[in-house]
């Protein structure tokens, strides 16, 4: 998929979709960095968002972890640049600019379903070598089993070469990576508005019902 062509619009197009469950974007990305938070290293100097996109959960990133450099990176140049308006005092990098790069936390959100199978393998492998030694990578993506967010990712115009994977198939292709996956979960089961219900999200968070899911761990060969 050609993000470059959806670069200014592409938050619009999710709010429009994503109306009954968010008031805006910005709650699913909270959400998402709570489990962030949760998984992460004790000590985190670096953050890497991988496949940021247009730069939306860069600001919950940083407040998260503010004593961290956050670093944004995405192969769309478009995107990039609405992230940089964005957020102006943030590091966003594109190509093979982070090959000489390490990371103690690095974050992947609904990349690896644009990604084709016969690479999942391959990118996570490239993924987990940007880690420092005791690094955590955490990706989430949509999950397969909720049939609401298999509707939602039908009628999406830029989720047209989408390939979805569930928790079980994620957590052995982090063992195939030399990843170990040790935290998993699932999350996004009500709206926003049921903040009650929401605050009991994580004791049913083993329940495949949520609209997405994560998988973290750390590196079985850790890289220097």
């Amino acid at each position: 998929m050609d993000f470059d062509q959806y670069a200014g619009s592409y938050d619009e197009l999710l709010r429009k979709q994503h109306a009954f469950f968010s008031r805006d974007r910005s709650y699913f990305h909270r959400r998402k960095v709570e489990e962030l938070r949760r998984v992460a290293p004790a000590q985190v100097r670096r953050v890497l968002d991988y496949g940021c996109g247009t730069g939306g959960a860069i600001p919950e990133i940083c407040a998260a972890f503010p004593r961290a450099e956050v670093v944004g990176y995405d192969p769309s140049a478009e995107s990039l640049a609405e992230a940089r308006r964005l957020c102006p005092n943030t590091r966003f990098m594109a190509g093979d600019a982070l090959c000489d790069e390490r990371f103690d936390l690095v974050y992947m959100s609904c990349v690896m379903h644009h990604v084709p199978p016969e690479r999942w393998t391959e990118v996570l492998r490239e993924v987990a070598g940007l880690l420092s030694s005791g690094g955590v990578l955490s990706v989430f993506e949509h999950n397969p089993l909720n049939p609401i967010t298999r509707k939602l990712v039908r009628d999406c115009p830029f989720d047209a070469d989408a390939v979805l994977l569930s928790m079980t198939q994620l957590r052995a292709l982090f063992r195939e990576s030399g990843l170990s996956p040790d935290y998993s979960g699932y999350l996004l089961f009500v709206p926003e508005r049921l903040g009650g219900l929401r605050r009991a999200e994580q004791l049913v968070s083993w329940l495949p019902l949520g609209g997405q899911y994560f998988v973290a761990g750390t590196g079985l060969r850790t890289a220097v």
